[in-house]
């Protein structure tokens, strides 16, 4: 993994989450009209949410392949209590890929309904460790 040290900052890194959560909300309601469209808003929520985690631990992805560098990351941060979703998230960036660069079909209501739940945990849990990491943080 090429990555880069920076300087958290908290307050941008709260936005990031809030706004992972909007996203969220923009894949349910697009879930009707397309599930492909979900399923790549669901990617990039949780490509949002693992550079947050990222930036709490004061580190940025650089050079070549920064969205696998985030997945990679992101696994060894959430551990193995949380496999499911980061082998998820790594299926996502492939199909992702695929959606922007090649030519992909086959995405059911179903798949894109598991990558939208799975963020949501994701978002859960990574928020849990940003709090946790923000010096800043209310105590009561």
């Amino acid at each position: 993994m090429n990555l880069k040290n920076v300087r958290p900052d908290f307050n941008q890194i709260k936005s990031w989450l809030i706004q992972a959560k909007k996203d969220l909300d923009t894949a349910g309601k697009n879930l009707a009209i397309d599930p492909h469209w979900s399923l790549v808003i669901a990617y990039q929520v949780m490509l949002k949410i693992g550079l947050a985690l990222m930036f709490s631990f004061g580190v940025k992805p650089a050079g070549l392949g920064q969205h696998k560098t985030v997945v990679e990351y992101t696994a060894g941060k959430l551990g193995k209590e949380f496999i499911d979703i980061t082998n998820q998230f790594e299926r996502l960036r492939r199909k992702r890929h695929d959606f922007f660069y090649g030519h992909l079909i086959g995405i059911s209501l179903t798949e894109a309904q598991t990558a939208i739940k799975s963020a949501k945990i994701m978002l859960g849990q990574v928020s849990k460790i940003v709090a946790g990491r923000n010096p800043q943080r209310k105590l009561l």
